[in-house]
């Protein structure tokens, strides 16, 4: 899924589905980025239901989506739905919330968009691109110090550093790995990527292998 993703409550989302479908109006009143709509068509039994994903702040459509099915299978198909969902949304998202981050002037940057864009030189994976992705995500955390995926993606450039041979000093990188992750997981203990990172820090640097598998073991329950 995508770190970070909030979504509203449906009573919030049905009552202002009656008044309008215009997306821009949705995400300016709901205090959203993004909208997703649904319908539901009948016929002999059958079902098709359909979804449109809509960038609230452009007015542009991201992606529509079909789906067929019985009235008998209702629920199962609404519980493939919302998996089907996130599956395939969540990547498109941080693809666009990257994007967006991007486009940002410095002066107006928030410590999520530092974050976004720290994972942007992350995903390149070169020595030069974790450095940077390491300062943005310092300025983040100085930004908002109570902003726990700074501390997660922190972590993560030190695993990823020692993992690609380019760390000068392992112990003291995985030592501030730990202490990253641990810093995440005080903000947000339903972080998995932070649990994990924690985990398996402390089963590399402590060697605390109980600890460590109840941490990976949370980590997996989280996600």
């Amino acid at each position: 899924g995508l770190d970070g993703l909030f979504v509203v409550s449906r009573g919030s989302a049905l009552a202002f589905a009656q008044i309008t479908t215009d997306a821009r109006a949705a995400g300016r009143e709901l205090g959203v980025r993004y909208v997703l709509y649904g319908g539901v068509r009948r016929a002999g039994g059958r079902l098709r239901i359909s979804t449109e994903l809509t960038d609230a702040e452009r007015g542009t459509i991201l992606r529509t989506d079909r789906y067929d099915g019985v009235e008998a299978d209702l629920f199962d198909l609404q519980d493939r739905i919302a998996e089907e969902v996130v599956a395939t949304i969540a990547p498109q998202l941080r693809e666009q919330e990257i994007a967006r981050a991007l486009r940002k002037s410095p002066d107006t940057l928030s410590a999520y968009d530092l974050v976004l864009q720290a994972l942007d030189q992350i995903g390149r994976l070169d020595e030069e691109a974790l450095r940077r992705a390491e300062e943005l995500l310092h300025s983040a955390t100085a930004a908002d110090p109570d902003h726990a995926l700074a501390y997660t993606y922190t972590a993560w450039v030190h695993v990823l550093r020692i993992a690609q041979g380019w760390s000068s000093d392992v112990d003291a990188e995985s030592i501030a790995a730990s202490r990253a992750a641990a810093a995440a997981v005080e903000r947000d203990r339903r972080d998995a990527l932070a649990l994990a990172i924690r985990g398996h820090t402390l089963g590399y640097v402590t060697r605390d292998f109980d600890l460590a598998a109840e941490l990976l073991s949370q980590a997996v329950a989280a996600r």
